[in-house]
């Protein structure tokens, strides 16, 4: 096996702005790399849901609400980003490590990761309506509204993982969530 043991999640837009977007999903065992198409200039939800089978490591993607993709694996591996100090390992979003053209100009607001594949509702549910943070397989949270340190994005799961944000601008144009329409 070629790949390092240094896992890695990135959904980035593409090099030559040729709506060809990107997904990468890589553990240490095997990968997942398919292209996409990210809406640009507006607001929009993505889910990643991995399910591991007996049949093998199904990975499906979400636009919105509307599944887009499923594509199976025999075995991603191990995922798992403890240890972000690795060359090209840990979670990037809108830019991939191995590459210094890869910028993302855009707005991000409300990433969620789980240790369970979320059903369609439960991901409708979450798009409309933030986790409180204490929700059972909740992993990750973060709403980025700035920490008490500058540059600090805090996690609103229980778990504590806080993480560092560069080059951030602040916005208050973000989509309303709407807990009454969940489903």
């Amino acid at each position: 096996n070629s790949l390092p043991n240094s896992p890695i999640i990135y959904i980035r837009h593409s090099q030559y702005d040729s709506d060809q977007d990107e997904i990468n999903v890589r553990g240490t065992l095997g990968e997942v790399y398919e292209f996409i198409s990210i809406p640009e200039q507006t607001w929009f939800h993505v889910s990643l849901n991995l399910n591991r089978t007996s049949d093998g490591d199904i990975l499906t993607y979400y636009l919105d609400g509307v599944e887009v993709f499923d594509t199976t694996i025999d075995d991603l591996g191990v995922l798992d980003f403890t240890d972000c100090s690795l060359p090209e390992s840990g979670v990037y979003l809108g830019t991939a490590p191995q590459v210094d053209w890869d910028d993302f100009n855009g707005q991000i607001d409300d990433l969620q990761i789980w240790d369970k594949s979320n059903n369609s509702t439960e991901i409708i549910n979450y798009m409309h309506c933030s986790p409180t943070g204490d929700e059972d397989g909740l992993i990750g949270y973060w709403n980025f509204e700035e920490g008490p340190n500058e540059g600090e994005v805090l996690d609103i799961s229980l778990n504590g993982n806080n993480g560092v944000i560069t080059n951030a601008t602040y916005s208050e144009e973000i989509p309303e969530q709407n807990c009454a329409t969940s489903i």
